[in-house]
């Protein structure tokens, strides 16, 4: 393959010869993410690959990782091309940390309106009256549709604020109501104005 790659370089563009070493380019798996000076993968001769399967790979104690993982062993010989191992993984894994952080900034951004896009910006205070969202099923041997049923239940009272989206209700006697999110209550204020509009 060395010969044909010298006698032809134009047909065989994807082989290359450094240093005594052939190496031959292997499409990204993933683009954008991967280093291109990583995308040329040393050909391992014929006479040496069982020698390094059986040390890399074959070992009880190498825990048989898989093809990817027994690979970036193999890519940790000392001989390897481009000689400063350890600098070129972290310079890989920053690329990638930056990589992931911007397409999770940019997914946020895109899902952002949707998400908020019922979202009640609504703070709620101690002692504060409020009603909360009914959560009740069908039961079809009492003769009962949830869509029948109203929405919203109450007063009941503010006990302890949890955190900004959660609190503790208490009913008009004073028992505890649970745990509820702010998405699910409404100020009975405003429930009432809305009854009387």
């Amino acid at each position: 393959m060395v010969k044909k790659a010298l006698e032809k370089p134009a047909r065989f563009a994807n082989w290359r010869l450094q240093n005594g070493r052939l190496f031959k380019f292997v499409e990204a798996t993933y683009p954008g993410l991967q280093d291109p000076q990583d995308l040329w993968r040393e050909v391992v001769p014929k006479e040496r690959r069982k020698e390094l399967i059986r040390e890399y790979h074959e070992p009880p104690t190498m825990g048989h990782m898989g093809v990817t993982k027994t690979y970036a062993r193999l890519m940790e010989l000392p001989d390897r091309a481009d000689g400063d191992t350890e600098n070129h993984r972290e310079q890989g894994f920053n690329k990638l940390f930056e990589d992931v952080r911007k397409r999770l900034d940019l997914a946020t951004k895109k899902h952002e309106k949707t998400y908020n896009l019922r979202r009640r910006a609504e703070e709620f205070f101690p002692q504060q009256a409020v009603w909360r969202r009914n959560f009740v099923l069908s039961d079809a041997s009492k003769y009962f549709s949830k869509k029948l049923a109203p929405r919203y239940i109450g007063p009941f009272y503010v006990k302890k604020k949890l955190s900004p989206w959660t609190y503790e209700l208490e009913d008009t006697d004073g028992r505890s109501a649970g745990v509820w999110n702010a998405k699910d209550l409404k100020s009975a204020a405003s429930a009432v104005e809305n009854l009387q509009g």
